[in-house]
């Protein structure tokens, strides 16, 4: 099967719509994680970094990288676990592995999308106000896939055992979320004044 990152636009909708369960939702936050840092480093580009400490943009063509790869590691990791499931009765220890595997891809784009939005703080004084609006989009496009990978890291944390729930995992959930709204509660207004041409 072609990767999800190697696919045209076209090819992977047409994927994402048809009646299989990958790639799914995980896939679709991840590649919009993607296209929201990939869209910040946009802007950044027409910014002013000479002298300046920070310069952003190598980090984040990395970033929309490994967003993409997330994409990919997600479809394969709830194929396998589709596959396990249906082999449950044969193989329940292979059935438990890829059910606490399908954990760790959420919960990396998470702290993807988190580390994306902390770029927003250099690039937003120095952009252009011709890009303000596109640099708006990235943030949403980067809130849309964090609020995304929240819910699906609740829903495959539901229907693990309680030993399975590593208290590393925990505390890397509730670290994002806190980052998340500390960073929302700066950006908006800041956003706002700049959406408006000040």
């Amino acid at each position: 099967m072609t990767s999800v990152a190697s696919t045209t636009i076209g090819e992977f909708l047409e994927r994402l719509g048809s009646r299989t369960p990958s790639p799914g939702g995980g896939a679709t936050a991840a590649l919009t994680g993607a296209l929201g840092v990939a869209q910040l480093k946009m802007v950044a580009e027409y910014c002013k970094w000479d002298g300046v400490p920070g310069d952003p943009r190598a980090g984040l063509g990395e970033l929309a990288q490994a967003l993409a790869a997330l994409a990919q590691r997600d479809a394969d990791a709830y194929a396998a676990y589709t596959a396990a499931n249906k082999r449950k009765a044969e193989d329940p220890a292979a059935f438990e592995r890829e059910k606490a595997a399908i954990l760790e891809v959420p919960v990396a784009m998470l702290e993807a999308c988190v580390a994306g939005l902390r770029q927003v703080e250099p690039v937003l004084p120095r952009s252009p106000q011709w890009f303000i609006c596109d640099l708006a989009i990235a943030v949403s496009c980067l809130r849309a896939a964090f609020e995304g990978a929240y819910g699906l890291t609740a829903a495959n944390l539901k229907p693990l055992p309680a030993t399975a729930r590593h208290p590393v995992v925990g505390e890397r959930v509730i670290a994002a979320r806190a980052e998340f709204e500390r960073l929302r509660r700066d950006l908006d207004p800041r956003l706002l004044v700049r959406l408006g041409g000040a």
